[in-house]
């Protein structure tokens, strides 16, 4: 784990950016939630009030521990007891560990420590960003990659305006929730993934492409990539195709 330490990092969201409503109870958690929280292992929680703001995937949460009782936002329940993994058993795993005083010492020094259930992405961020590195910049760190990039961003190459978004959600198929993504935006490209589906078409006066993959091609028979050229104020994408992943 990263090493610790107290400098203070300015969080994303806060406490107002969660919709107001009543907080919900998991009485006796079984959770220690703020050595859980900063022992290293996730960077994008914050401290406010009596407990921490931070984002759960993409909902943003607030959580708060009374004595063992843990508080969140009330329809949170189910996302934050997998999230904390609150389905494990602390005492059985404890009970599972060597009888070694060394390995004693370390359960009573770290009780309470859950291992959290981080999105991929996030976990693999965060470990990339994390080399001999303070939790305090781990944290400047991903707060300046969530900042510059975001769930999508708009690029302006020559005099073309290009949106890039992974396309990923519950509702629609991946070229809409794409599109919705610069609902009102002025960009002439959309760029898109998340599907592994090699398209390229256009909305309204939109050009609108997904690369495929060329490395995951999933049900399509060929593997996949684009090449978008740029000449002032024209755009195109060219798809390439081929069979093996073998150079």
């Amino acid at each position: 784990m990263a090493h610790r330490s107290t400098q203070p990092v300015t969080p994303l969201i806060s406490k107002s950016s969660i919709p107001a409503t009543e907080l919900s109870r998991i009485p006796d958690a079984g959770i220690d939630l703020a050595k859980t929280l900063e022992c290293g292992q996730v960077f994008h929680w914050t401290r406010c009030e009596a407990g921490f703001v931070g984002t759960i995937g993409e909902t943003p949460s607030y959580l708060e521990q009374v004595d063992g009782d843990l508080f969140l936002p009330e329809g949170q329940e189910a996302l934050v007891h997998r999230y904390l993994a609150l389905d494990h058993s602390i005492a059985a795993i404890e009970a599972s560990f060597p009888k070694d005083p060394t390995i004693r010492a370390a359960i009573r020094f770290s009780r309470g420590i859950r291992i959290i259930r981080q999105p991929i992405w996030e976990c693999l961020a965060t470990f990339l960003t994390s080399a001999m590195k303070q939790v305090s910049h781990i944290r400047s760190i991903s707060l300046a990659i969530r900042e510059r990039f975001g769930r999508r961003k708009i690029v302006t190459i020559e005099d073309v305006r290009v949106g890039l978004v992974h396309g990923d959600g519950k509702r629609g198929s991946t070229k809409e929730r794409a599109l919705a993504a610069f609902a009102g935006e002025p960009v002439n490209v959309v760029l898109f993934g998340h599907s592994h589906r090699p398209y390229v078409g256009r909305e309204r006066s939109m050009l609108v492409a997904n690369p495929g993959s060329p490395t995951d091609k999933r049900l399509n028979p060929l593997y996949s990539y684009a090449i978008l050229t740029v000449d002032g104020a024209s755009a195109r994408v060219d798809l390439k195709f081929y069979a093996s992943r073998a150079v």
